[in-house]
């Protein structure tokens, strides 16, 4: 009786002891899939875009190779999940975990980045407002307003280069020329600038542009040389100028922040350090090739092209000077006021 019951004891504490070194096991390999990482990354661009070859497939490789292959990537261009207009809200959601974005697309959710980095003249090179902006989207109030508040967190910031202004019919070299004129814009700061120009902004997509422009429905377009390029409208206009610069949009890449909290510290410093870098070599390549398709226009002979001397430059000047006063007024928010603020510090800082 005795033995049976040692017997059955033995046996418990065996099955005990199995079950025991089966949940060992099982922690261990959880922990051993834990050390390798996949994240979605995604984008509208296509696949062989200069977005996406120049920038995100660098970026992505960078982090693996500086985290040992901890890191990997499952890369969804061409809006495979989903379009331009839904990247915020995908990130937030969890649908990807880290996104190519940009304000413009998402006004109400990010109004200072969409109207303040927009105003022409607030800053001399593209290079500077990406290096300014970087910094204070990492403070309160933009980081809490544009970003937490949305679930996502900023990891990188490039601006792509100055727009300027093609035209069919008339050059532009002051302001006063633009008078009378419809002109494509990507609607937003850019609208307003344009209906203080003067002119009549027309907000259509970039894919309309060519039958826009090729109808006469618009007289021009403010854009930058290296969208023209990419979206074959350069044989179109009959005049382009350089030297105008006005505004550009900021974008960059966004990072769910449940799943950027849940990362690791070291992996985190990894994302933010090659994120920073990258846009910023990027928004020098974007600028680079932005003055070299101007230059490749001009010897083509197809297209008039003019750069500024320096007496109509003042004359775009004191009108970005008047712009900005009239969009902070019609701005008039505490959090714009203070983003504005905190970004000429730091442009400062840089010059």
């Amino acid at each position: 009786m005795l033995t049976k019951k040692y017997s059955i004891l033995i046996g418990c504490l065996m099955v005990l002891l199995l079950i025991a070194a089966g949940c060992s096991s099982s922690a261990e390999d959880a922990g051993s899939e834990a050390d390798s990482i996949t994240l979605k990354l995604a984008t509208w661009e296509p696949a062989n875009s200069m977005h996406v070859k120049e920038f995100l497939e660098p970026f992505m490789e960078e982090v693996t190779s500086l985290t040992d292959g901890r890191v990997q990537f499952k890369f969804y261009p061409a809006e495979q999940l989903g379009s331009a207009a839904d990247s915020l809200s995908n990130v937030a959601k969890g649908v990807v975990d880290i996104s190519h974005f940009t304000p413009n697309y998402t006004p109400s959710e990010m109004p200072i980045g969409s109207s303040m980095m927009g105003i022409p003249g607030l800053y001399e090179t593209t290079i500077q407002g990406t290096t300014a902006y970087s910094k204070i989207a990492q403070q309160s109030p933009v980081l809490e307003t544009e970003f937490l508040k949305n679930g996502v967190r900023p990891i990188a910031m490039d601006i792509p280069p100055f727009y300027d202004i093609v035209t069919t019919g008339k050059e532009i070299k002051v302001p006063e020329d633009l008078k009378g004129l419809k002109i494509r814009t990507s609607g937003g700061v850019f609208s307003e600038v344009m209906n203080n120009l003067g002119a009549t902004p027309v907000s259509i997509s970039i894919t309309e542009s060519y039958t826009a422009l090729n109808m006469g429905v618009v007289d021009g377009m403010h854009t930058s040389y290296t969208t023209m390029q990419k979206f074959g409208l350069l044989d179109l206009p009959k005049y382009a100028v350089k030297g105008v610069n006005i505004g550009a949009p900021v974008q960059g890449l966004i990072i769910n922040e449940k799943v950027y909290q849940n990362l690791p510290q070291d992996i985190q410093e990894v994302i933010m350090q090659v994120g920073e870098t990258m846009g910023k070599s990027f928004t020098e390549y974007q600028t680079d090739l932005n003055t070299k398709v101007f230059e490749d226009l001009a010897e083509s002979g197809d297209v008039t092209t003019y750069e500024l001397s320096e007496s109509e430059k003042e004359q775009w000047q004191k009108f970005y000077a008047e712009f900005k006063q009239h969009w902070i007024k019609k701005q008039d928010g505490e959090y714009f006021n203070k983003a504005l603020e905190m970004f000429e510090e730091e442009l400062e800082k840089i010059k």
